[in-house]
């Protein structure tokens, strides 16, 4: 019940405004918007729960409170399974599950205004970047982390017209929106196993996939935005300091959307543009 409550508000709120590979917003725009070789996703803040279906899968409530967006089925116990063909606050038949942890502005949580996901290309040729393949898992950062030299991967904050972008959260912003930008590794070590991003991505070098990381998926950065006023404030996060950022995606695309998104923009090096809207599909289990 209490998941099904949780659900509806998210899709309340939605209405106002292979298999088994498993890796550990602002809307402004930015370098990447007049690059080639790209597409962007918005994607709406869908649901929170205590849950998180790669690290305590079929354990509801075992986790700290997580802010969903995109498939609005996931919970506890999501599989690639139970989430294709599922609704999602993302547009363009992009119904993959991505979630963060809740953040809270002086000790009271304030929801997402929303996500904007990036695609784009960062390593090898161009023809042979591959997409991700249906039910990857990854998660990128630490959950632990209490100072900056504890992040894992290339995470930054700042506001969301592109000023004081670095580690720390800014304390003012004159557009009164904060956002974190997640960046996730792209080259991949093709092994199907459990694990965090840092055992099986690597990021590129100068276009370059490391040895023992050759194949090349799409680089993937996660832009979520939170309206926090001019002045920032005292910001935690439901897994401990803002230095716990951290997020997860579970790839359950529509695959063959994805995959003609990854020949037509990154073959043909194309800036697809920006897809705005939902994705309309069948009811969550």
């Amino acid at each position: 019940m209490r998941t099904r409550t949780m659900l509806a508000a998210g899709l309340t709120a939605l209405a106002v405004a292979v298999s088994g590979l498993s890796f550990v917003v602002g809307n402004s725009p930015d370098a990447t918007a007049a690059a080639a070789g790209l597409w962007k996703i918005d994607c709406g803040y869908s649901h929170s729960l205590p849950d998180d279906p790669i690290v305590h899968p079929g354990r509801p409530g075992a986790s700290h409170l997580h802010d969903f967006f995109g498939n609005v089925g996931a919970n506890a116990s999501s599989t690639y399974a139970s989430l294709k063909g599922v609704t999602s606050t993302c547009a363009n038949n992009d119904r993959a599950a991505y979630w963060a942890p809740a953040v809270y502005q002086n000790g009271k949580k304030i929801n997402p205004t929303g996500a904007i996901i990036y695609y784009t290309t960062s390593a090898g040729a161009p023809d042979k970047q591959e997409s991700f393949p249906p039910d990857m898992r990854i998660i990128l950062g630490n959950p632990r982390a209490t100072t900056a030299a504890q992040q894992q991967g290339q995470i930054e904050w700042g506001c969301s017209d592109n000023t004081q972008i670095g580690r720390t959260v800014p304390a003012r912003c004159a557009s009164g929106h904060i956002q974190v930008r997640m960046r996730f590794p792209a080259c991949w070590n093709g092994v199907t196993v459990q694990g965090d991003a840092a055992a099986n991505l690597r990021y590129p070098s100068r276009g370059t996939c490391p040895k023992g990381f050759p194949r090349a998926l799409p680089t993937m950065r996660l832009n979520i935005g939170y309206k926090v006023g001019t002045t920032t404030g005292a910001l935690t996060l439901s897994s401990g300091s803002v230095y716990s950022i951290h997020a997860d995606f579970l790839n359950s695309w529509d695959q063959p959307t994805l995959d003609a998104l990854v020949k037509r923009c990154f073959h043909g090096q194309q800036n697809c543009g920006r897809f705005r809207g939902t994705s309309p599909g069948r009811a969550a289990a």
